[in-house]
């Protein structure tokens, strides 16, 4: 392929940083913006190239891809993942009636681990049909106890973020997921 232009964009804590190169070698400010992307932080890397062929008809194309880059060692619910369903279900699911569980539409909580392993930043992302539910989500992600915080390479705290799902939306081979 022939490249046009290749471009790396960082965004950290809602800045974004841009660097751009015009071939397929990264540059130095590249590199930088690369590295230096914590924990978190969304990378898109947009690619414009003519392709190598024989057609007499070929144009410029662009391909896109994006990343999130992840800590080094990830927060940790306290006793780890089977501690942390156990507390999900004990919180939300067994106190959401059968009946009603069978209702309820896809609904998304997004949440971070600070430095100090608090929750923190909840935010109802996707809205079941049930009030009820959403609340009893949000009441049980707030009160969550202490986490093991996220490290970076160097060994430092810093925030993670997730994204909890809920719904019997998730189970039916005709629901389309929301990207």
């Amino acid at each position: 392929a022939n490249y046009i232009e290749v471009a790396v964009k960082t965004t950290c804590n809602d800045v974004d940083k841009i660097a751009v190169s015009p071939n397929d070698t990264l540059t130095q400010d590249q590199l930088t913006l690369l590295r230096e992307a914590a924990a978190g932080c969304n990378i898109e890397v947009t690619v414009d190239y003519i392709p190598n062929n024989e057609l007499t008809y070929n144009p410029a194309r662009t391909m896109t891809f994006s990343l999130r880059t992840m800590p080094i060692i990830e927060a940790k619910f306290p006793g780890g993942k089977e501690q942390l369903q156990s507390y999900l279900e004990q919180h939300i699911v067994n106190k959401i009636s059968p009946s009603t569980f069978e209702h309820i539409q896809f609904t998304s909580v997004q949440f971070n681990i600070t430095k100090d392993g608090q929750v923190a930043d909840v935010l109802l992302i996707d809205k079941s049909d049930n009030n009820e539910v959403d609340q009893l989500l949000l009441t049980a992600i707030c009160n969550m106890p202490h986490w093991q915080p996220a490290k970076d390479v160097e060994g430092t705290n810093i925030v993670q973020s997730f994204q909890f799902n809920l719904g019997t939306d998730l189970l039916r081979c005709d629901y389309r997921y929301k990207f």
